[in-house]
């Protein structure tokens, strides 16, 4: 779910990285966006269905609902 050459951050530190970063805002008062949350929930999918993500979205999603020739395909360049 991650490429590489995006950054020079591995997954896990890029996991890490909230917990040893201060908030600018407490929890809750004011809304923040995060890409690197979705990086998150992919690699907790991942360590929780024991599969690359890739392969989760294509048999959860695709396939429950019929589409048999969809891939989800990250490229690295």
């Amino acid at each position: 779910m991650h490429d590489p050459d995006s950054t020079d951050f591995t997954v896990n530190e890029i996991i890490l990285q909230p917990a040893i970063s201060e908030a600018k805002y407490s929890f809750r008062r004011k809304f923040a966006y995060d890409n690197n949350l979705f990086l998150v929930a992919g690699e907790v999918i991942a360590r929780v269905s024991k599969m690359r993500w890739e392969d989760f979205v294509e048999q959860r999603n695709f396939k429950a609902v019929g589409y048999e020739k969809q891939r989800c395909i990250l490229l690295r360049l």
